[in-house]
């Protein structure tokens, strides 16, 4: 069996902390980060499947919420946070940076599965940081929230959309008419945040197998920082 080292580590991003769990099968292992923006228990079910998942194909994972819990409290009042595109960008940024600086990272590119708004965060991050992350999966994520940054987006990206949710799969539709390396997916009966268990069994897989067909390269730029 193999042994699983867990970490918690703390990523500083400007005047917060953010909180992470590191999970890693093997040193040598890719790592992806599972993005979120706060510790929505449906989002929170479909990430441990999916860590689960990459887990078991060899991956490593970090899981980080974008906004801090102290920032959801605020949230619930006023929204400030879950349609502020830079915010989340910014705090994208702050985890690449981090990322920077850890050995074990540092001169390898990460993916990423993201939910949500926080979509838009990460894609918007990513048209500066391409030679940082090696993919993107999109889970019912916001694309179109990155709108004006979406040309320089030339990652590959894999946007998976419910089919019965039929506004949000229009706005991917739209997002990945803009991204220059995107594959769009619509699951044709699957419900707002993959409720369905067959459905979450094909999201499972799919993210998976996106990450495993992706080609690793070395960081070329390993000493720029964010």
């Amino acid at each position: 069996m193999t042994t699983v080292e867990v970490t918690r580590v703390q990523i500083p991003a400007g005047a917060v902390t953010l909180e992470g769990t590191v999970q890693v099968p093997d040193s040598s292992a890719e790592l992806i980060i599972l993005v979120s923006t706060d510790s929505d228990p449906m989002w929170r079910s479909v990430n441990d499947r999916i860590a689960g998942d990459l887990g078991a194909r060899g991956f490593a994972t970090l899981r980080v919420a974008l906004v801090t819990a102290a920032e959801v409290q605020l949230e619930r009042h006023d929204g400030r946070y879950h349609l502020d595109v830079q915010f989340l960008a910014d705090r994208m940024c702050s985890v690449l940076g981090w990322l920077r600086h850890q050995p074990a990272w540092r001169m390898r590119p990460v993916g990423v599965v993201v939910s949500g708004n926080a979509a838009g965060g990460v894609l918007m991050a990513a048209a500066h940081h391409a030679d940082q992350i090696s993919g993107i999966v999109s889970l019912e994520g916001r694309a179109d929230m990155a709108e004006d940054s979406l040309k320089q987006v030339h990652v590959r990206t894999l946007l998976l959309a419910a089919g019965k949710d039929t506004h949000l799969a229009d706005l991917n539709r739209y997002a990945a008419a803009s991204l220059p390396n995107a594959c769009l997916e619509i699951l044709r009966d699957a419900t707002y945040r993959f409720d369905e268990r067959r459905t979450l069994e094909d999201v499972v897989h799919r993210t998976g197998a996106w990450f495993a067909e992706a080609p690793q390269v070395p960081i070329t730029h390993a000493n720029a920082l964010v």
